[in-house]
């Protein structure tokens, strides 16, 4: 029998849920809608938060376990409840640091941080080629003459679109400051060769949302970028900090300002201040901390940010001061490195940086300025290899036999030579050393299945990778011989189970009196019914059209006909919905959907 009741642990989760919600919003409207950020324990739900009458923004999952909604405001307390959820938070609002005018009548001054950290010395044998930078502002300006030929595409969140043009100009000046070419006009950029991504999480007026933060991160990531750069902050997410950690697990590195807020005891905002990100702190001329840079025990590492001058909108230039600017100074010099030391993880790229920082203010690490001025002259020195090559061999080949088919897996190589790995290049032959060029498979891909053979016939294969410049040196020769299957394939064994359907009908008395009788139906991925298995709900209730809310839960266990029967006994008029929590079944795997179901009486 389906019971209505509040755990104790519940009610303690209820309450900081009503209490952080009601700082925020002081009046209650029973009709508004609310734009949060829902961390799940496991895979998201869509269909759970639909239940709640949520409409989702972005599903962020593999990625992390995020979905960014619009929700009722009445329905707050109900999903947080919900043993699936982790967390609801509101989704904030960010701004970009920075964008103040430094002196307007220096526009044709050169950009004087990308000489004072000495980029300007490293350009005679590294300017950053093929390192992609992500560049999560307000968009770039890519018709800039600056920047054209720098860019390399993007993805607009404000507007939902492939176009990240810039209507701001704070995130084409921070793009110029990482990748402005040098070609005597205007300024340059501490890595002028590098390639810019642009990912436009603000608007024209230089806000945005977490929300769209988290899916820019999880854009570049995606999109194999090298760095992220932000230039903006606010206050903390839980959904950020999940995003900047998984990004930073991919091996990019993620670099952004410390803020705009001056001296105090902590006064670093997110997303700088967490851990997996370096917070960057702004330098003058001189050398000085800027009076209104943040400081505090996140600060790592510093950057000329007083008065840089950069590329704006339509083909302009202009000086800035912020955090903002000194950000890109770190990214750039992070380019440097990584074309110079291409076979380096994102966390030794990040010690090259704190190791060889010029140390400032007090004595090591400190709450100002961190290790110091990032120095580009110290962390790339003159004597690196800044010329590419053909990167070395793949590795470990190995050669599985089956029937009418050759499985291939290798290694990557340990150097891809200073420039990206484009494809593996497969050779065959029916002798030893009589290889051939195959056929070839894409960079990411490190395995391939020859299927034009023939069984008792052997095989012998080598790899090649290519890059930028040319194929590397064959890897170790591998050989197999396919031969006809002795006996049939095993049957098939399932391995999935799911809600096929979720049936209501009313039973016993007047209508007014009616039991709800719920019925749940399993499957398994074979179509057989899954006997056996403990079956979890929610059932929600909705009254007058309004929005739908806890009733209640119960488990059961399935019969051998794979269903499971739950009833609400003298349910009151309304609407109903049962939503599946949990489904346990040996040997299966529950793929966490609920079928939609609505019972009116």
């Amino acid at each position: 029998m389906l019971k209505q009741a509040i755990a104790l642990s519940t009610l303690s989760l209820l309450l900081f849920s009503i209490l952080s919600y009601s700082e925020v919003y002081s009046t209650s409207n029973s009709n508004a809608r609310i734009s949060v950020m829902i961390g799940f324990k496991a895979k998201p739900d869509d269909s759970l938060v639909k239940a709640y009458g949520g409409s989702i923004k972005y599903n962020f999952h593999p990625f992390i376990n995020v979905i960014a909604a619009s929700i009722p405001e009445k329905a707050i307390d109900a999903l947080s409840r919900n043993p699936k959820v982790y967390y609801v938070e509101l989704d904030g609002e960010v701004h970009a640091l920075g964008h103040t005018p430094a002196n307007p009548n220096i526009e044709y001054q050169n950009a004087w941080g990308v000489d004072h950290i000495q980029a300007d010395a490293v350009h005679a044998y590294s300017k950053g080629a093929n390192i992609y930078v992500c560049i999560v502002d307000t968009g770039i300006d890519y018709n800039h003459p600056d920047l054209a030929g720098r860019y390399k595409g993007g993805r607009d969140y404000v507007n939902s679109d492939n176009d990240p043009m810039d209507d701001n100009g704070h995130g084409t000046h921070v793009s110029g400051t990482v990748a402005a070419v040098l070609n005597n006009v205007g300024v340059v950029g501490v890595a002028p060769d590098a390639y810019l991504y642009g990912v436009k999480v603000l608007n024209k007026q230089g806000s945005g949302w977490w929300s769209d933060v988290a899916a820019g991160i999880k854009w570049c990531a995606d999109n194999n970028a090298n760095i992220i750069s932000m230039s903006l902050g606010g206050g903390y997410s839980a959904s950020v900090e999940s995003a900047v950690n998984a990004a930073y697990s991919k091996g990019l590195l993620l670099v952004a300002a410390a803020g705009n807020s001056g001296a105090g005891t902590d006064t670093v905002i997110y997303p700088a201040k967490f851990e997996s990100v370096m917070a960057v702190a702004a330098t003058d001329q001189s050398d000085n901390r800027a009076s209104f840079s943040s400081t505090g025990p996140s600060v790592e590492i510093s950057a000329p940010g007083v008065g840089v001058k950069s590329t704006v909108l339509a083909g302009g230039y202009a000086s800035y001061s912020g955090t903002s600017m000194a950000t890109p100074h770190v990214s750039g010099v992070a380019a440097l490195i990584w074309f110079s030391y291409p076979s380096l993880t994102n966390v030794q790229v990040r010690n090259v940086l704190d190791n060889t920082a010029q140390d400032l203010g007090p004595a090591g690490r400190d709450n100002y300025y961190g290790y110091g001025l990032v120095r580009a002259d110290l962390a790339v020195p003159s004597n690196t290899n800044p010329s590419p090559t053909a990167p070395s061999a793949p590795s470990n080949l190995q050669a599985a036999a089956g029937d009418g088919q050759v499985t291939l897996n290798w290694l990557a190589p340990n150097n891809n030579g200073g420039s990206a790995i484009t494809k593996y290049n497969i050779y065959r032959g029916t002798s030893s050393n009589g290889e051939q060029y195959l056929t070839y498979v894409g960079a990411g891909t490190l395995s391939y299945m020859d299927t034009a053979v023939n069984n008792a016939q052997t095989y012998y294969y080598y790899v090649k990778a290519e890059n930028s410049v040319g194929e590397s040196l064959a890897s170790n020769e591998a050989s197999a011989t396919p031969q006809a299957s002795s006996s049939p394939a095993p049957p098939p064994t399932p391995s999935k189970v799911s809600v096929s359907s979720i049936t209501s009908s009313g039973q016993g008395g007047k209508s007014g009196n009616q039991h709800i009788v719920i019925v749940a139906s399993l499957l398994d991925d074979l179509n057989n019914a899954v006997s056996g298995a403990s079956v979890s709900i929610n059932v929600l209730r909705s009254v007058n059209n309004g929005p739908y809310s806890d009733y209640g839960s119960a488990s059961g266990t399935t019969g051998s006909d794979g269903k499971v029967t739950f009833k609400v006994v003298n349910a009151p008029s309304g609407c109903y919905k049962a939503v599946v929590t949990s489904v346990i079944a040996s040997g299966l795997t529950w793929d966490g959907l609920s079928p939609d179901n609505t019972y009116c009486k």
